[in-house]
């Protein structure tokens, strides 16, 4: 009787289970037999590498602290970069020298040893766009249709520029970066990069007033009351008609702004068309007859000067006159200008369209489907007829913004040398109108004449006190947020600290390169160790 032999499959099966299991142990062994050697040399590696970032530490700068107040503009017309009074505005003035040397005195910065050089060197201001993420993914999104031409490209690439220029036109981050020496703590940081924005919007709606409306003056008086007895009496009486006109020109331009009609006095309970009208009967009642006494009496002693001083006057205006009048006629010449040249392209790009229509038969190319239905097909051409209409409509849009920002500066100047045409008109009546025989008045009536110029000089400036108060009044409380040009943004950090040598990305390359370098080291040594020792199991 035989014995059966096993299967030839479990016998390779015990031989592989074996090989492997001695080939673990080799490997197992070898590991145990050199963990030593690149212990030893990760502990010497590791020594040398915490003495490299030492000796870092004393040659580069210390670690940086960088303060940061973002804010945003809350007044209207930040987007044009104007003020609400008209006037120019950027974001550099928030760092002026006299805001950062007022912070400096008010927080007592140079007990914490820093200079004023240092401090003003430390300050950066840059625009900030809270929407600018938001704004990009938009893009983003149309950017990625594959249909766009090379131009719709460009028209979007464009937009997105612009949208994010004026959006980061409403907005500003602060910064204040200190170098290690030179440490605050981070209370004050704060405080410092908070109060400059503060006592910038201070000064400037104070001493800029720039809330105020355009054109306002901080004049509390037209005439000094003192103008009666200092001066002789025809040149006080054309300080006051000169007063009046003053006056008048401010209410003319005060008017043009929306919700100024309504506006009423707190003191005196009148409303602004009670002003105006209030102007008119003083001007009626009290400088013409004042007016009419320089027609009917001569003053000898002044007579000469009078007259010169209204030569001079009616000069001036003609000049004025000719200037806004020339300005004129050239903006006029060059909106011809610019509209027949506009014209002319129109009409040669419609001219090669119309022939590429005619070569290509049409914008449309009818197809038949199986049903016998025909179906219109676009054509390219049509496709780009619709873009370059597309395109033609903005630049009608621009063109239009154009004319009508000319047309308007046109009108303008215009206006104004009518007035200047006019005054000059009243000007020219009055020196026709002196008297050339000698008739001066007697002491009663110079008495009288001056009581009532010193009475009009007196009235002229308290109505000019009503419209200052009405001004200062009203010119707040048409913005969005009253005595405010912004408001603090509390996004983001405030506080961040830079280390150059101890930074999270040196300490990681560190760390990695430790770990390689061990790592090679010992698996080297294990295969050296099996090389050399085949047999141990």
């Amino acid at each position: 009787m035989t014995v059966p032999k096993p299967p030839l499959d479990d016998f390779k099966a015990e031989g592989f289970e074996e090989r492997q299991k001695r080939r673990f142990l080799r490997v197992a062994n070898a590991l145990r037999a050199t963990w030593r050697i690149p212990v030893i040399t990760a502990i010497v590696l590791a020594v040398l590498f915490v003495a490299a970032f030492m000796i870092l530490r004393f040659a580069v700068p210390s670690t940086t602290t960088t303060f940061i107040s973002r804010l945003q503009f809350t007044f209207p017309g930040v987007e044009t970069g104007r003020y609400p009074n008209d006037t120019r505005f950027t974001i550099n003035e928030i760092l002026d020298p006299s805001i950062l040397d007022q912070v400096y005195n008010d927080l007592e910065l140079n007990r914490f040893g820093l200079s004023h050089e240092a401090f003003y060197s430390a300050f950066s201001i840059r625009p900030f766009s809270p929407t600018e993420g938001e704004v990009v993914d938009l893009f983003r999104q149309q950017l990625a249709d594959r249909r766009l031409t090379f131009v719709e490209r460009e028209r979007l690439e464009q937009q997105l520029r612009n949208r994010l220029e004026a959006a980061s036109r409403g907005a500003a981050e602060l910064s204040l970066t200190l170098p290690g020496p030179l440490v605050l703590p981070p209370e004050i940081g704060r405080a410092v990069v908070q109060r400059v924005p503060r006592v910038w919007a201070q000064l400037a709606i104070e001493k800029k007033g720039v809330l105020k409306l355009p054109g306002s003056t901080a004049v509390e008086k037209l005439i000094p009351e003192e103008t009666n007895s200092r001066e002789p009496f025809p040149l006080a009486v054309l300080s006051l008609i000169e007063a009046s006109q003053r006056l008048d020109d401010r209410l003319f331009e005060i008017i043009k702004t929306p919700g100024m009609g309504t506006v009423r006095d707190s003191i005196s309970g009148k409303s602004f068309r009670d002003l105006q009208w209030d102007v008119r009967e003083f001007q009626l009642f009290h400088i013409n007859p004042l007016r009419a006494a320089l027609m009917t009496y001569s003053f000898p002693k002044s007579d000469r000067e009078l007259r010169d001083i209204l030569q001079q006057r009616i000069s001036s205006l003609e000049t004025l006159e000719a200037d806004a009048t020339r300005q004129a006629q050239a903006i006029g010449e060059s909106l011809t200008r610019f509209v027949d040249a506009t014209a002319s392209l129109n009409r040669g790009t419609a001219e090669r369209r119309g022939a590429e229509q005619g070569s290509t038969g049409g914008t449309t190319i009818p197809q038949v489907s199986a049903g016998g239905t025909t179906i219109p097909q676009v054509s390219e051409g049509f496709i780009d007829k619709i873009i370059e209409l597309t395109r033609s409509s903005l630049y009608s849009y621009q063109n239009q913004t154009f004319i009508s920002d000319r047309t308007t500066g046109q009108f303008e100047l215009n206006r104004r040398a009518s007035e200047y045409r006019g005054e000059q008109n009243r000007w020219k009546e009055l020196l026709a109108a002196l008297p050339s025989v000698p008739k001066e008045p007697d002491e009663a009536t110079l008495a009288r004449l001056s009581q009532q110029l010193h009475a009009a000089i007196k009235e002229m400036n308290a109505k000019w006190a009503t419209l200052s108060r009405l001004e200062a009044e009203f010119a707040p409380a048409r913005l969005s947020r009253t005595a405010e040009i912004y408001t603090p943004l509390s996004t983001g950090r405030d506080v961040i600290s830079f280390d150059p040598v101890y930074t999270r990305s040196a300490l990681a390359a560190a760390l990695s390169v430790l770990m390689i370098l061990c790592l090679g080291l010992w698996g080297v040594l294990a295969v050296l160790f099996m090389r050399r020792r085949p047999g141990v199991a």
